[in-house]
């Protein structure tokens, strides 16, 4: 069962390992056990890098949303002289 910073807990060779859960990911590279603190800061470098994501998304829905507008007002304007 991961725990609060997505990182399974694995036990190999009567040590105590760390794998992070997220898609995509396998750090650490090598089996090790990886402190709180490391734990910490790589779960929140997966977290600025969906709000990224997010944001980019967010920006593209935008973008199209005043391209469609644009297109509207220009289909009215012909349509009936006026926007």
């Amino acid at each position: 069962m991961p725990d609060k910073h997505s990182f399974d807990h694995l036990v190999e060779r009567g040590r105590i390992t760390h794998r992070c859960i997220e898609e995509g990911c396998g750090w650490p590279e090598e089996t090790r056990a990886v402190s709180e603190e490391e734990r910490q800061r790589h779960a929140r470098q997966h977290a600025r890098a969906r709000t990224r994501a997010a944001e980019k998304a967010r920006d593209a829905a935008l973008a199209k949303a005043r391209q469609v507008k644009r297109q509207h007002t220009r289909e009215n304007t012909r349509a009936y002289g006026e926007e």
